[in-house]
């Protein structure tokens, strides 16, 4: 479980660093939308230092969160332990995606808003 948080807390500071690279709106202007700054960010002190050379070529991955995470993790723990009924009762990806992953319109409305907002 700590891998999981791990890769989405690295995910979540890399998008946020694209988004302040590769915003058209200089930085002393941006406006900070309510929530979309992570904690880790602010008590890490971490500040834009400016913006990506136009020359530049980012590569860069976006996770979506899961949904029902504490279904996941309560699903987690009963396969993992010995007295659950679910004791090594592993689901298929599908299953997992289908519980769990992102829905299409989540999938829909990012690519939306990165054609809008990063993709220019």
């Amino acid at each position: 479980m700590k891998k999981i948080k791990l890769q989405y807390w690295f995910s979540v500071v890399l998008i946020f660093l694209i988004f302040m690279g590769l915003s058209s709106t200089p930085i002393k202007a941006q406006q900070k939308i309510r929530g979309s700054v992570p904690r880790v960010i602010t008590r890490l002190g971490l500040r834009p230092i400016g913006r990506l050379d136009s020359t530049k070529r980012l590569n860069l991955a976006i996770c979506l969160p899961v949904r029902n995470k504490q279904s996941l993790e309560n699903l987690f723990d009963q396969i993992n332990n010995p007295n659950s009924p679910q004791f090594h009762k592993y689901r298929t990806h599908q299953e997992i995606t289908e519980l769990f992953g992102p829905t299409e319109e989540e999938y829909l409305a990012l690519e939306n808003f990165a054609k809008k907002t990063v993709l220019r």
